[in-house]
């Protein structure tokens, strides 16, 4: 493929290198996008280059441009402002650009080497004691976007989940199903919702954690602090005791926990089916929070870490910059950062990953910076390359949805209301006429699940964000739903096409003068591989989400202004149906890599 910008920079400096005797290294040549105000296709950078030149700004681009535009068949025009030099590029250029792309199997992707290196990419991390919600939804969005964007750019990619299925909070569930399950289970429940295990299980936990506050409350009235109260509630003790079982291997607690647990992967699974993730590999933190005690030990013996007097473990950072931080507590019991230790390296065991990234919430910041420090005191080499994909939260406006606990959104219920939405609106739009009923509620799926993706992956990953249900499927704005109707658009053209006996042509002429609305659609087909690589090296979907927004734009005004079917110039016909089937391909292409699927019709 024809790349604009080496040929500008190897341009500029044999020109620097004829007009000014000496050569410029490849660091000083700095090329932008030319910003929409001014007249130009692509920007030099001129002040880099003035200590070469000795002159002003001015003088330096007017030299360089007038070099171009006399000695490189792709420059047809020059301006300067102030230190930048704006080269206008022959409409030729992108017109043969468009001819080599159509020909390219899987355009803006990078092969994969023989030899790629490996990330891996965790993403979901659920607890075993209540659904997925809001929360996890954003989580799930970003690390599969991420992992298929890195696939584009020619990484070797594990998606990896890390399920939290031990500890306190499973064994609250536990002991609430104990005391007041009556023997249910998802196959016997009567309550519609509740038939997925996720939902059971969470709905023990909120048991636990109602009847735990009206004893904290009890005890706090009979005179104990809250410190105090939250330490000695009984249910809180009796839930302690069931992890101690559970970690000496009680054969009782052991059976509950796998029963209660198998239960709540079914859920887990169907919804993760309804969003379109998947992993390669799942850990769990039951296997790996042992292989973690156990290097925790190791560290004590080799004085890494501190054993205290009450006999809990803790890791002293004090003196890089942290705090201490505590790996076993004193009953001998496992933390979160214990866990993480031992996941880790098993995953170093498994794939020794070139690259390992955490997708999690911007509260787990200090966590990550801690285990990756803690990693490297014990000597692990490979800790310099984990990274935490650190994102914002994610909430709903007041009033649009109520949770069914009233402060967590399911995933299901929020899944459930996006295809409701996507129905109500469709049908006043009128715009699925003529398809039977399977096949619009399969229109409505597509189009609320596009919505839902698009609305939170548009985000930079790093801001906190409002997710609105309603103005996610407005089909005007910058939604999935009016990228989704774009390519249905483009498909629709071809349909006609093939109704009027028009074929595509297998190439187009570049002696046709482009119109603004062109140039500027096939400079956003020049564009597209770099996206797809500054998403990749930028860890930031967001970019590629925007990115479909704006072609779609772009199209869409193109197709409101000229016609493309009824065109009487044959040349600028078929020219106009290669460049709308470029744009539906990178349209489905750069929505696939988000996890978003494109319909035909809508």
């Amino acid at each position: 493929m024809m790349n604009l910008g080496s040929i500008i920079a190897t341009s500029t400096i044999k020109g620097f290198e004829t007009i000014y005797g000496i050569r410029p290294g490849n660091e000083l040549i700095q090329l932008q996008k030319t910003k929409k105000e001014f007249t130009g296709d692509i920007t030099l950078v001129v002040f880099p280059l003035l200590k070469i030149s000795k002159q002003g700004p001015e003088k330096t681009g007017e030299a360089i441009g007038a070099y171009l535009c006399e000695n490189v068949n792709e420059v047809t025009g020059y301006n300067v402002i102030k230190g930048f030099l704006n080269l206008t590029i022959s409409d030729a250029f992108y017109i043969d650009y468009l001819n080599e792309a159509m020909k390219t199997t899987g355009y803006g992707m990078v092969a994969q080497p023989a030899d790629p290196p490996v990330y891996m990419v965790e993403y979901s991390s659920p607890n075993t004691n209540k659904p997925l919600h809001l929360g996890h939804i954003r989580n799930n969005l970003l690390g599969y976007a991420l992992s298929e964007i890195l696939k584009a750019n020619g990484r070797k990619v594990i998606k990896t989940n890390i399920v939290n299925d031990r500890g306190i909070h499973i064994c609250k569930s536990m002991l609430a199903w104990q005391k007041w399950g009556n023997g249910e289970t998802p196959s016997n429940t009567i309550i519609t919702y509740r038939k997925k295990g996720d939902h059971l299980v969470g709905d023990y936990y909120v048991m636990f954690e109602n009847e735990y506050k009206k004893q904290v409350k009890q005890l706090m009235n009979e005179g104990q602090i809250e410190e105090e109260a939250l330490r000695n509630a009984p249910l809180i003790r009796e839930a302690q005791e069931l992890l101690i079982r559970w970690e000496k291997g009680d054969p009782e607690v052991y059976q509950l926990w796998q029963t209660m647990n198998q239960w709540v992967y079914e859920g887990f699974e169907m919804t993760y089916q309804r969003l379109g993730v998947d992993f390669d590999k799942i850990y769990y933190e039951s296997d790996t929070y042992v292989v973690g005690k156990e290097t925790v030990l190791e560290g004590v013996k080799k004085k890494i870490f501190i054993r205290e007097p009450d006999g809990s473990v803790w890791s002293d950072l004090t003196g890089d910059g942290l705090d201490k931080k505590i790996l076993l507590r004193s009953d001998g019991t496992s933390v979160y950062m214990t866990q993480d230790i031992g996941t880790a390296q098993l995953r170093q065991n498994d794939y020794a990953p070139d690259k390992m990234i955490y997708v999690v919430g911007n509260e787990q910041e200090y966590h990550f910076r801690v285990l990756a420090l803690i990693l490297d005191k014990l000597g692990f080499e490979w800790a310099k390359d984990l990274y935490h994909l650190s994102y914002g939260m994610v909430g709903l406006p007041d009033g649009k949805m109520k949770s069914r606990e009233g402060t967590v959104v399911d995933a299901d219920d929020l899944l459930d209301e996006m295809t409701d939405t996507a129905r109500e609106m469709s049908k006043e739009l009128g715009k699925l006429e003529g398809l039977n009923n399977d096949e619009k509620e399969d229109i409505f799926r597509i189009i609320g699940l596009g919505a839902l993706k698009y609305f939170i992956l548009k985000v930079d990953p790093v801001k906190n964000m409002t997710f609105d249900p309603k103005e996610s499927i407005d089909f005007n704005g910058n939604t999935g739903p009016f990228i989704q109707y774009t390519h249905a658009r483009i498909r629709s053209v071809f349909r006609k096409a093939g109704e009027m006996g028009i074929k595509e042509a297998g190439r187009s002429n570049n002696s046709i003068s482009l119109n603004e609305k062109e140039k500027t659609l096939l400079k956003l087909v020049y564009e597209y591989p770099a996206v797809v690589k500054d998403a990749g090296s930028q860890y930031n979907p967001a970019l590629l989400a925007n990115y479909a927004f704006e072609l779609a734009k772009e199209y869409n005004q193109f197709y409101h202004d000229y016609p493309i079917l009824r065109d009487e110039n044959q040349l600028r016909r078929d020219f106009r149906l290669m460049m709308s089937d470029m744009t539906g391909r990178i349209i489905k292409s750069a929505m696939g890599l988000l996890g978003i699927d494109v319909p035909d019709r809508m």
